[in-house]
């Protein structure tokens, strides 16, 4: 595997076929499962991404917060499945919609940026293997902001989903 923060790049008509391959899948409420965190952006690139604690914690303590770092950048991939992604909340604001849920793993959580009313309009689509499902989710001008049912929020900047901030939810028992 290529290191922290590598682009992998590929020829156009394969990141097309990429993109081609997400469109279609969304549309039928899939995602793709390359068994690692993702964000698989419209366009076809793929960000492989890493979940961390902010600082290290004592055993059976709750980390405050948790980072999200990129690992890898790919244009072209091929998911080794797809996963069925049930909705559990969903927002709209100024012509877009923001949805959350879990994979058909149920542990997996999901978030998603996609235009409203247009057919194939998702933005973005990030998946996270230590999130749990998301239950709660948000939208404004600037941030897609949903909740876990681990008791995290986790704020994705609209235009840099990478670039999400993840709190504990003061609220969570």
């Amino acid at each position: 595997m290529a290191g922290r923060g590598h682009n992998v790049d590929m020829d156009s008509q394969g990141r097309a076929e990429t993109a081609l391959r997400l469109r279609e899948h969304w549309l039928a409420e899939e995602a793709p499962d390359p068994n690692v965190d993702y964000i698989a952006f419209a366009d076809g690139t793929l960000m492989v991404m890493e979940l961390c604690p902010l600082e290290p914690v004592a055993r059976y303590s709750r980390p405050a917060g948790y980072r999200w770092s990129e690992l890898l950048q790919a244009t072209k991939w091929t998911p080794s499945s797809w996963l069925c992604c049930d909705e559990r909340a969903s927002h709209t604001h100024g012509g877009y919609r923001a949805l959350a849920g879990e994979s058909s793993w149920g542990s997996i959580g999901w978030v998603a940026l996609a235009r409203e009313g247009a057919e194939g309009s998702l933005e973005w689509v990030a998946t996270s293997f230590g999130s749990n499902p998301f239950s709660k989710v948000e939208l404004n001008e600037t941030t897609l902001t949903a909740a876990s049912t681990a008791g995290y929020i986790w704020e994705f900047p609209r235009g840099a989903p990478q670039k999400v901030r993840i709190t504990a939810d003061p609220d969570y028992p």
